[in-house]
C-alpha cells in the first residue's frame, strides 16, 4: 500500500467529535446562532451576502469548439434558476443555503433523483441536523431527526454541501461558536445600552440635604425618582429635595461615555468575521464616493467570488453526471446581475463590448432580457474603423513596389453652376 493510500485509510476511519468546530465561551452568556443574528451588524452582513448571492443569475453552459454556449434546454437550468422544489423558489433556496453557510459555517441541501439518477429536487436542511463523517474512505452524512430519532445515513452524492473554512476537508468552522467572545462583546454592549437608556435614571443634578432622612422620606424620594426621572424621555431633569439642601451636578460614568466606541469596535469585528466592507453593514462613516466603487469591486472579488466558486464546483460535482461533465457542461453564477442597479455602468460596459466586437446587438439585448431582432445587421460584429488586422503588418510588399508612396490623384475642377 502506498503512502497516499495509507494516509487516506487512516483519516477515512476517524470519527471526528461533533463540537470540533468551536465551543461557546463560558465567560459570558453562551452565544448561539440565533443570538448572533440579534446583533444588527451580524444580521446585516449575513443578509447582504445571502441576498446578493441568491439573486445572481445561474446559467448552465456547455463548452464547444468555438467557445461556449448556453444550455437553456438542460433540466438543471429550471432546477437552479427557477424552482428547486415545490416548497420554494430558486432565490429562497439559494438565500437559505448561503445564509446557513455564512452564519453556521455549512449549508446543506438534500438532492432527490429520479430513476435515471438525474436530480429532480433540492431541499434545504438545517445545519444542526447534519453531521458529516467518513466511513471506509467515503464521506457519509448522518441526518438526525428533530425529535431525537435514529440518524439516517445519506451518501455524499445526495447531499449538496457548501462548507466554509475548515480543517478536516469535510466540515467548515462555525464562526459564531468559534468567535463567540468577539460577538459577545457587541451583544453585551447592546444589552448594556438598552438597559441603561430604558431603566437608568439620568439626572441633570440633585439637591443634597445635611439632615438625616427618615425611611418614609427616603421611600418617597425613591418612588419619585423611579416614576418621574427614569427612562430616556425623562433624562436631564432636576430632582428637588426639601429641607436644608444644596445643589450638586452629576456626570455620566466613563463606561457609558465609551459605549458608542465599544459598539463601533464590535461592528468592525463583525465585518472581519464575515469578510465584508463596513458599507455593506450600512456603516458609511468612512465611505466616500471615491472609495465606494473600490469597495464594491473588492466585495465581488474577495467576499462573493469564493462562495460562488464553491457553489459552482459543488453543482458540477453533485448535479451533473459524469457523461455530462465529459460533454463540457458546467454551471456558472453571473456577476453581471450586480450591474442591474447601476444602469449607467451597465450601458458603458455594453457599449465597450459592442465597440470592440466582443458581442453583437442581439447578444447584448439577450443579456438585458430584451427580445432579439434576428436581422443580419443585429448579428454582425462591429470593429473600430481605425483598426487593422495584425496579419497585414507581416504581409510582404508587392514585387514592383520601390518604396515610393503612391501619388494622390489630381483634384478635378467642378464647373460653376
Amino acid at each position: 500500500m502506498s503512502i497516499i493510500n495509507a494516509l487516506r485509510e487512516k483519516f477515512a476511519t476517524v470519527i471526528y467529535p461533533v463540537n470540533r468546530i468551536g465551543d461557546p465561551t463560558q465567560s459570558m452568556t453562551p452565544m448561539s446562532e440565533a443570538t448572533a443574528m440579534g446583533i444588527p451588524a451580524f444580521f446585516s452582513g449575513v443578509s447582504f451576502l445571502a441576498l446578493t448571492l441568491a439573486t445572481l443569475p445561474v446559467h448552465v453552459l456547455r463548452k464547444t469548439d468555438n467557445g461556449r454556449e448556453k444550455a437553456n434546454d438542460h433540466d438543471l437550468k429550471a432546477l437552479l434558476g427557477t424552482s428547486p422544489s415545490e416548497l420554494n423558489t430558486a432565490a429562497q433556496f439559494w438565500e437559505t443555503l448561503f445564509a446557513h453557510a455564512v452564519s453556521w459555517g455549512n449549508g446543506y441541501a438534500l438532492v432527490k433523483r429520479d430513476r435515471s439518477g438525474k436530480p429532480t429536487e433540492l431541499l434545504n436542511v438545517a445545519p444542526h441536523l447534519v453531521v458529516p463523517t467518513r466511513v471506509n474512505g467515503r464521506t457519509v452524512y448522518a441526518l438526525r431527526a428533530e425529535n431525537g430519532g435514529e440518524a439516517i445515513p445519506v451518501l455524499a452524492r445526495d447531499m449538496f454541501h457548501l462548507p466554509g473554512l475548515g480543517y478536516d476537508g469535510m466540515q467548515g468552522y462555525n464562526p459564531v461558536r468559534l468567535l463567540a467572545e468577539s460577538l459577545q462583546l457587541g451583544r453585551a454592549a447592546q444589552k448594556f445600552g438598552t438597559a441603561f437608556f430604558a431603566n437608568g435614571a439620568r439626572l441633570g443634578g440633585v439637591i443634597e440635604s445635611d439632615k438625616r432622612l427618615t425611611d418614609e422620606q427616603a421611600a418617597d424620594i425613591k418612588r419619585v425618582v423611579e416614576h418621574d426621572y427614569s427612562g430616556p424621555e425623562k433624562a436631564g431633569k432636576w430632582l428637588v429635595l426639601q429641607g436644608g439642601a444644596k445643589a450638586k451636578t452629576l456626570s455620566a460614568p466613563p463606561e457609558t461615555a465609551q459605549l458608542i466606541e465599544t459598539l463601533n469596535i464590535s461592528e468592525h469585528q463583525v465585518c472581519q468575521i464575515l469578510r465584508v466592507p463596513p458599507i455593506h453593514v450600512y456603516d458609511f462613516g468612512r465611505a466616500t464616493w471615491g472609495n465606494a466603487v473600490e469597495m464594491d469591486r473588492h466585495t465581488v472579488q474577495y467576499s462573493l467570488r469564493p462562495w460562488i466558486i464553491k457553489a459552482e464546483q459543488e453543482c458540477r460535482r453533485k448535479l451533473l453526471t459524469a457523461v455530462e461533465r465529459e460533454q463540457g457542461y458546467y454551471v456558472q453564477f453571473s456577476v453581471d446581475g450586480l450591474l442591474r442597479g447601476d444602469p449607467k455602468t451597465r450601458m458603458e460596459v455594453s457599449r465597450l463590448r459592442l465597440g470592440e466586437g466582443l458581442t453583437n446587438i442581439d447578444e447584448e439585448r439577450e443579456m438585458d432580457d430584451r427580445p432579439v431582432l434576428n436581422t443580419p445587421w443585429s448579428k454582425a460584429y462591429r470593429v473600430p474603423a481605425n483598426s487593422m488586422s495584425a496579419e497585414k503588418l507581416v504581409m510582404p510588399a508587392p514585387a514592383d513596389f520601390d518604396g515610393t508612396p503612391p501619388t494622390p490623384p489630381e483634384p478635378t475642377e467642378t464647373p460653376d453652376a
